[in-house]
């Protein structure tokens, strides 16, 4: 049976947006970004639902990897979503995603480790809503990823927008509210020379050892 967008309105209300007292404030400016990888196997990377540490690993900001080669026609882009500036973590994400220029197939979305994806009615990637079911979450981790088919090697470039069953795409905090200051970054770009500037993100900090703990203040 179709899910009516009052049925997912009440969901997430009830899954997430009910009080929850003694939880962290909201997030001030959080910032929703894209990375993009190809890959000639229908297998994503490694990392993809994390990012990789920095240098040095208790580096607090991150490069995105906003652009990558089509390698052939028929490989495989993997799409991974972000909330990034998030300084007191996050629950979930109602987004969707949109797809520019040259055309690509879209073949799934995939949660990731601890996230959950609900039902939507107008459907994916226009309307993808993923909740945590592991509390509260940090920006070193992805909400899960799209996965695509190249037809052809020249530029497709992916942007973030509203859910379309929602009306938005506002970062659900960890005080079980609407981040109502959350912003979209530049978009992603899959094959062609690179136009975007990929962007730095913050991504809190690291889990380290009390000596990486300590060379952060000297």
């Amino acid at each position: 049976m179709k899910l009516t967008r009052l049925a997912v309105a009440a969901g997430l209300a009830a899954c997430c947006l009910s009080p929850a007292a003694g939880q962290a404030a909201g997030n001030l400016s959080p910032v929703l970004v894209l990375m993009m990888r190809d890959s000639s196997v229908d297998s994503p990377p490694a990392d993809i639902c994390y990012f990789p540490p920095g240098n040095p690993p208790y580096d607090q900001e991150a490069t995105l990897h906003c652009h990558d080669v089509k390698s052939a026609v028929g490989s495989y882009g993997f799409l991974s979503v972000h909330v990034g500036d998030a300084e007191n973590g996050f629950l979930g994400l109602p987004f969707g995603v949109e797809a520019m220029a040259q055309p690509v197939t879209f073949v799934e979305f995939v949660p990731c480790p601890g996230f959950m994806l609900l039902l939507s009615e107008a459907g994916m990637p226009s309307a993808i809503l993923v909740i945590s079911t592991a509390g509260c979450r940090q920006p070193r981790e992805a909400v899960g990823y799209l996965k695509y088919v190249c037809s052809g090697t020249s530029a497709t470039y992916f942007d973030i927008r509203p859910n379309a069953d929602l009306g938005h795409n506002k970062v659900i905090n960890c005080d079980r509210s609407y981040d109502e200051g959350t912003a979209v970054g530049m978009g992603a770009q899959w094959g062609g020379a690179q136009t975007l500037l990929c962007e730095y993100v913050w991504l809190g900090v690291e889990a380290t050892t009390w000596g990486g703990t300590k060379a952060m203040f000297r």
